[in-house]
C-alpha cells in the first residue's frame, strides 16, 4: 500500500501542477534566491534544515532529499522559462509546492507533520 502511495505521489509531482494564487512580491523574492543558489544547493540546504527541525530518520532523509531536489529542479525550470507569464509561473510554482507538501505528509509521522506545518508557516 505504501508503494502505491509513493507511486501516486511521484506521478502527482511529475505530472500534476495545481493552480494557486501567490503575490508577485514572493515570486520576485524566489527569483532573487534562484539567482544565488543552484537547485541542488537549495535542496541540500532545505533538507539539512528539515532534518534538524523535524528529527528525520535516515530513511526519511533519503526520501526528503530526493523530493526536495526534484521540486527545486522543477521550480528552477519554471522560473527561468521566458515564455511563462508571471502569473503562470506563480501558478506552477504553487502547484509544485502543494504537491511537495502532499508527499511530505506521506513521509512524515503524525508528530513530525505538526512540526512540519509549524516550520512551513514560519517560512513565509
Amino acid at each position: 500500500m505504501k508503494i502505491l502511495k509513493y507511486a501516486l505521489a511521484g506521478m502527482v509531482l511529475l505530472g500534476g501542477v495545481n493552480a494557486n494564487a501567490q503575490n508577485n512580491t514572493t515570486l520576485r523574492s524566489q527569483a532573487a534566491v534562484s539567482a544565488t543558489k543552484t537547485p541542488a544547493e537549495k535542496a541540500a540546504s532545505q533538507t539539512a534544515e528539515m532534518t534538524s527541525v523535524l528529527s528525520l530518520t535516515p530513511e526519511q532523509v533519503v526520501k526528503v532529499e530526493s523530493l526536495n531536489l526534484r521540486v527545486a529542479n522543477k521550480i528552477e525550470v519554471i522560473e527561468t522559462n521566458a515564455t511563462f507569464s508571471a502569473a503562470k509561473k506563480t501558478e506552477f510554482i504553487n502547484g509544485n509546492k502543494k504537491d511537495h507538501k502532499s508527499v511530505m505528509k506521506m513521509i512524515l509521522s503524525d508528530e513530525q507533520l505538526v512540526s512540519y506545518e509549524t516550520w512551513l508557516s514560519n517560512q513565509n
